[in-house]
């Protein structure tokens, strides 16, 4: 891709959105996602230009959604509604998923918070079997009561007004539930019911009985070229738009709130987090002093294959260096410079549909959002991996990346922010 920006999306709830989590289940309860697919939204967007603009054939809808100028984003749950004004810049709230190494304690979630295990899993994976027990307490078990931790799932937000800080989003969801109809009489089918759930088009304010619109938000990347055209005309504040399922039912719909330009990550900040990621690491891990790691959390699923198309469950050197292909300083991503020596990661079905075709595209198996790489690094090269790493969090890795797929962050700020405990708000 071309020079890229990055645009801040937010999305408001006008009635309720469903997602389906799997499809052709043989269930009377059908769940849905907790959040916006990047592939919703790019479709919704796709329908649009056709619908309101020009036909399939035009030049931009061909750059936009066939050559991949605009890179789409899952939109994650957020409850700050606070816009924060600085100059000509705004910026919005954007709330991002969980790492799996964010545990919480299993009895007292709320009063004992939320610690992040990366550090100690990594040191304990790296240093002697008879140096480990004391971490594998720490790791397995809360800090305050020494009862089980588990892996805490969901989305968390640094709000605007209080940018040290860590909320957890919370999203509310119900079930509408349906009595199947017999074609033939054209009346209520007995014994035939089901359940479809979808997510709530309105939250309850905390401390009052006030309900608001549920909010989305994200980070597309796009091209600078097409970035007036899609901000200024796409997606100009106040447009609706319709996604997910049972769009003749009346759900899906959502309408553009909020939309500007942002500056992405530079150099030196990722520079810096890496930096700062040694240093607090460097604490943990005994085996040595001298080696230098980083880590790459996945901020949406990443379909990953092999040499011979078979799905991959986890990210290696070489899945890097093909996605930063082209890109200068690819060259140094190699096996040997890039050694992964611990994950946390799991896998998930992405079951999706072509609107356009009206069929489903085929299924993929995924490496799950929130997943944790760490990465040892060859002695001499963290320096000279900072630029393209940094470009790494613009393309992002794997396929069907102008869907939101294989979007990742380099020694992300969680893992240094969220050693210790932090009091769940």
């Amino acid at each position: 891709m071309a020079e890229t920006l990055r645009v801040q999306l937010q999305l408001e709830s006008l009635s309720p959105l469903a997602f389906g989590a799997r499809r052709g289940t043989a269930s009377s309860f059908v769940d849905t996602l907790d959040y916006i697919p990047g592939s919703s939204l790019r479709g919704a967007v796709a329908a649009r230009f056709l619908r309101e603009i020009a036909n399939a054939d035009d030049e931009r809808f061909r750059k936009i959604f066939i050559e991949g100028d605009a890179l789409f984003a899952n939109l994650y749950p957020v409850s700050d509604t606070e816009i924060s004004q600085d100059g000509d810049q705004k910026e919005i709230s954007i709330s991002r998923v969980l790492p799996s190494t964010a545990y919480a304690c299993k009895a007292y979630k709320e009063k004992h918070g939320v610690k992040d295990i990366l550090m100690r899993a990594a040191a304990l994976k790296l240093m002697e079997p008879e140096s480990n027990a004391t971490l594998l307490d720490e790791i397995l078990l809360c800090s305050r009561c020494h009862q089980a931790a588990h892996r805490l799932v969901g989305f968390y937000e640094k709000p605007l007004s209080r940018p040290s800080a860590y909320d957890i989003v919370e999203v509310n969801k119900r079930y509408l539930t349906h009595v199947g109809i017999n074609r033939k009489k054209q009346a209520a089918e007995r014994g035939f019911l089901f359940a479809q759930q979808v997510i709530n088009e309105a939250r309850r304010e905390d401390g009052s009985d006030r309900f608001m619109p549920q909010l989305f938000s994200g980070e597309l990347i796009v091209a600078k070229t097409q970035a007036e055209f899609l901000t200024g005309k796409l997606l100009a504040e106040g447009t609706e738009l319709r996604m997910g399922e049972s769009r003749t039912r009346g759900l899906g719909r959502v309408r553009v709130k909020q939309r500007n330009l942002a500056t992405a990550d530079t150099v030196e900040k990722v520079k810096e987090r890496i930096v700062k990621f040694n240093q607090r690491f460097s604490t943990h891990d005994l085996s040595s002093t001298d080696r230098r790691f980083i880590v790459l959390t996945l901020q949406s699923d990443a379909v990953l294959t092999d040499e011979f198309m078979r799905p991959k469950t986890s990210l290696g050197a070489s899945d890097i260096q093909s996605a930063l292909d082209g890109e200068p300083g690819a060259e140094l991503m190699t096996p040997t410079a890039l050694r992964l020596v611990y994950a946390n990661a799991g896998t998930r079905l992405a079951q999706t549909w072509n609107v356009a075709s009206g069929y489903p595209k085929p299924d993929d198996i995924t490496i799950r959002t929130g997943s944790v790489f760490l990465f040892e690094v060859t002695e001499g090269r963290v320096e000279d991996m900072a630029a393209p790493l940094t470009a790494l969090q613009e393309c992002g890795v794997g396929k069907r990346r102008s869907e939101g797929f294989g979007r990742v962050s380099i020694c992300d700020s969680f893992h240094l922010e969220v050693e210790n405990l932090w009091l769940a708000i």
